[in-house]
C-alpha cells in the first residue's frame, strides 16, 4: 500500500498523466476535505484527474489539515471513500471502529460515528481523520 501526503499528490499532478487510465475514463474519483463544518474553512480536493489519485491509494492528510482537523468531507460523485483515524489507511482498533465509509457529503463530522459491521461505534469523526482512500462504485 502506497502512502502519500496531499502535498506529494499535488506535486505529482504536474507530471503528465496517461489518458487511458481506467479511473479517468470513468469520471472523477476523490474527496473534498474541509477544516470547518458545512464545507468552509480551508478545503482541499484530491482527485484522479487533478492529482493522479488511483483507486484504493492511501492519502495522508497534509500537515495543515492534520493540525486544524477535518470537520466536513465530500466524496466526489461515484466515489466510495474510507476515512481513517490512523495515518496509514488501516484500522488497528480492536473493535474495527477506526474508520468511516462515505459515498455522500457529511457537512458536520460531529454527527457521524466511526463504522463497523455492527454499527456500534461510539464517538464521532470530527477533527480525527488522518488518512483516506477512495474507489469507484
Amino acid at each position: 500500500m502506497q502512502l502519500m501526503s496531499v502535498l506529494t499528490v499535488l506535486a505529482a499532478s504536474k507530471v503528465a498523466k496517461r489518458t487511458n487510465d481506467l479511473v479517468t475514463r470513468d469520471g472523477l474519483l476523490g474527496s473534498k476535505l474541509c477544516t470547518d463544518v458545512n464545507f468552509t474553512g480551508n478545503c482541499e480536493t484530491i482527485t484522479n484527474v487533478a492529482n493522479g489519485l488511483k483507486p484504493n491509494q492511501c492519502i495522508l492528510v497534509d500537515s495543515y489539515l492534520a493540525t486544524k482537523g477535518v470537520s466536513s468531507i465530500q466524496p466526489l460523485e461515484r466515489s466510495w471513500c474510507t476515512y481513517y483515524l490512523s495515518d496509514n489507511c488501516q484500522d488497528f482498533t480492536w473493535d474495527n471502529c477506526g474508520h468511516y465509509d462515505a459515498t455522500s457529503p457529511i457537512a458536520d463530522l460531529t454527527t457521524v460515528n466511526p463504522t463497523n459491521s455492527n454499527h456500534q461505534c461510539g464517538g464521532d469523526m470530527d477533527k480525527k481523520i488522518a488518512s483516506f482512500m477512495c474507489r469507484p462504485f
